[in-house]
């Protein structure tokens, strides 16, 4: 016996029945489909095809507290982004400033809605969105030259929208108050 021949003779496998070759067949098919099938969308596609949600939202707080721009108020998106706002949002805004107007004083609002704050500082970090109801709960941080806060100063929530997204309330205190529930409260004198 020579050293180069296998100890073990393989016998050659009979050909497939026609059972076999069928059952083989859709199994092959069945592989084909399943390979040709789409994947589930991610989860950064349920913002409505807005892959960087959080960068728009980030890029409007790289405007609002802009230094160079320091007379951002809430006027001022009123009048020039009045479309990041909801609409409810946005008339519960305007009817806060008309009061302000007439009465030349503080109506319900006495700080800036967007940053919490009456003393801002030069930017505000929007960290990772967490999913409350149908928006998106953005926290807030800011970002002052003194002190880099621990805890977001506000949770911007938006919704997502085919066109677009809007802003629908802001949450301060770590929920123990909104910019909705402090703008439809009766004003006093």
């Amino acid at each position: 016996m020579s050293s180069d021949r296998p100890r073990f003779r393989l016998s050659p496998r009979p050909p497939l029945r026609k059972a076999e070759r069928g059952s083989t067949l859709v199994f092959l098919f069945g592989v084909l489909v399943a390979a040709c099938k789409p994947s589930p969308p991610s989860v950064v596609l349920a913002t409505d095809s807005h892959l960087d949600l959080r960068g728009e939202v980030q890029a409007f707080y790289d405007w609002y507290s802009d230094t160079a721009s320091l007379d951002r108020s809430t006027a001022t998106v009123l009048a020039v982004l009045p479309q990041v706002l909801s609409p409810d949002l946005r008339t519960l805004l305007q009817a806060d400033e008309k009061c302000k107007d007439a009465s030349q004083s503080i109506c319900n609002i006495e700080f800036d809605p967007f940053l919490n704050s009456q003393d801002p500082c030069a930017r505000y970090e929007v960290r990772a969105p967490v999913p409350h109801g149908d928006t998106l709960a953005f926290p807030i941080y800011p970002n002052c030259a003194w002190m880099r806060d621990t805890a977001p100063a506000l949770i911007a929530l938006a919704l997502p929208l085919d066109s677009g997204w809007v802003f629908t309330n802001f949450i301060y205190g770590g929920g123990s108050a909104d910019l909705r529930t402090i703008l439809s409260r009766p004003v006093t004198e």
